[in-house]
């Protein structure tokens, strides 16, 4: 059911509207009122909306993984500082001894609350000179 309304259009912009658009100045002005109050069934109106909504979704998880990936660099800060921290230490044993022992890996990795496995390998990677039993520093 349609209505009949009178508006107050300019007579310039009412005539250059005539000539311009490809359907009815009526049928227009009614989708523009649908697309302002949300009723178009303008499928590009549709889709736009669904667009919105999905990039609100996708702008959400971004945030969610940003977060998650600060808290995993500020976890492998803290492990690396750890680790920084226990391989000081088997430096300074190298360098008084000449090697450093497993034992002593152990001890430091306890220490340290540092994987002893881990702590061997970075040994290994440093290529320090690397015994199974070595007594304490004197």
């Amino acid at each position: 059911m349609k209505k009949s309304v009178t508006l107050t259009i300019d007579s310039i912009i009412w005539e250059q509207a005539k000539e311009k658009l490809p359907q009815s100045r009526s049928e227009f002005v009614e989708e523009q009122l649908r697309k302002a109050i949300g009723l178009s069934d303008d499928k590009e109106t549709e889709l736009r909306k669904k667009i919105a909504k999905h990039q609100d979704e996708i702008n959400v998880l971004e945030s969610q993984l940003c977060k998650i990936r600060e808290e995993r660099l500020k976890n492998e800060k803290q492990d690396n500082n750890e680790y920084d921290n226990a391989m000081d230490t088997v430096q300074r044993i190298h360098e008084r001894l000449g090697f450093v022992g497993k034992n002593q890996l152990k001890n430091i990795s306890k220490q340290q609350q540092v994987s002893f496995d881990v702590l061997v390998g970075c040994v290994i990677n440093e290529g320090l000179n690397l015994v199974n039993y070595a007594e304490g520093v004197k």
